[in-house]
């Protein structure tokens, strides 16, 4: 499995998704887009491990955020409704034709993409997931989340679970890919 931090991107592909209106797609669908050069940035390194075709690749997004019923994302709520930790990375991917699998362990209600409100901190927390079926996992944010650190999340133990894991799940040419 090979390990990618998201780090800086290609211009080629930045203005590939910028040509996409993902801001103007999310806006329009949930009334809201939160971080859109977040959102833009991480699906340019996607481009360009995965290609400008998304259509139909597994994504597993680690940490997605969730539909405010999370204590991080009340927390970090809004007076207008919308919260910080929503899944807006796994909104856009679906938006492109991806096929994103969003896991946190705040509930999803209401999402049109496949959605798991699990524990990652438990061991064996994708067994959901067949081998060798997704393309490319990311977690950004994940580790300095709110969330995962009151939970006792330590990074190096954390990865000590999750790695054999995703291991498993990846394809063979399937990359993680990390920020925080």
């Amino acid at each position: 499995m090979e390990a990618l931090e998201i780090g800086k991107v290609s211009e080629a592909y930045r203005k590939h998704v910028s040509s996409l209106n993902l801001r103007e797609a999310l806006e329009r669908d949930y009334g809201y887009n939160e971080d859109p050069f977040y959102v833009e940035h991480t699906i340019t390194r996607i481009c360009e491990i995965l290609g400008t075709n998304l259509k139909r690749k597994r994504i597993l997004d680690l940490g997605c955020g969730s539909t405010g019923q999370s204590q991080d994302s009340h927390m970090m709520g809004r007076n207008d409704g919308h919260f910080y930790n929503e899944p807006w990375l796994s909104r856009a991917l679906y938006h492109l034709g991806a096929r994103p699998i969003g896991v946190d362990i705040g509930r999803l209600v209401d999402e049109k993409f496949e959605h798991h409100s699990i524990d990652l901190l438990e061991p064996d927390a994708l067994r959901f997931l067949k081998d060798h079926s997704v393309h490319l996992a990311i977690a950004s944010r994940l580790f300095s989340s709110p969330q995962f650190n009151r939970l006792g999340g330590i990074e190096t133990e954390f990865r000590k679970i999750l790695d054999p894991q995703l291991e498993r799940v990846l394809k063979p040419s399937g990359v993680f890919l990390y920020q925080d």
